[in-house]
């Protein structure tokens, strides 16, 4: 898979802004790739050895900054439907349906109670809007929350334990239009100073 992405460079750094409160990675920005609405992996090179399975599957590649944050351009988000025959492309068409991607959190994060965990989503192929689509959110088995702009929240108050976050793409009445995706993630009480 060769990824060109247009004046940006992957393993630059990107600049702090108001994100001092989460993570950063030295790796810089970062493509992530997305298989089949499977975990991510991710890679800061324009080439990427990614073995890919014989059979149809659904590509998704999007651009993630420093601190783990998905950059909100559509331009930086790759959707293909592929084919792999005898490991080789057979072949790639663009993805058209609406999507949501799930991007964070991740991992295990060593927190205060007082700490912020990043959640972050890519829209693939539609707008969120008030009066349109929605991402439906939902941490574990509390109530979920609904946001309707693009852009990356934060959790605070997790107590120590495995963590799952759903995210489903609803419309404007509040239906699924994409299949829901989740992850999951681990919080661990930080050393006390």
């Amino acid at each position: 898979l060769i990824y060109n992405p247009q004046n940006i460079r992957l393993g630059s750094p990107t600049a702090t802004l108001d994100n001092r409160r989460f993570s950063r990675t030295s790796k810089g920005i970062q493509l992530h790739i997305c298989l089949d609405h499977q975990q991510h992996s991710l890679a800061n090179d324009n080439i990427i050895q990614y073995p890919i399975a014989d059979g149809d599957h659904q590509l998704y590649a999007f651009l993630v900054s420093s601190h783990f944050e998905s950059i909100k351009a559509p331009a930086a988000v790759l959707a293909k439907a592929i084919t792999i025959r005898d490991g080789q492309l057979a072949r790639s068409a663009t993805l058209e349906a609406p999507t949501v991607l799930y991007n964070a959190p991740f991992g295990t994060h060593k927190l205060n109670t007082t700490d912020s965990v990043l959640v972050d989503f890519v829209v693939v192929n539609t707008t969120l809007a008030p009066d349109g689509n929605r991402v439906q959110l939902q941490l574990d088995d509390h109530d979920p929350w609904v946001v309707d702009r693009w852009q990356a929240c934060s959790l605070t108050g997790l107590l120590p334990g495995q963590h799952r976050l759903r995210l489903t793409l609803l419309n404007r009445l509040g239906q699924p239009i994409a299949e829901a995706v989740e992850g999951s993630f681990e919080v661990v009480a930080a050393a006390a100073d």
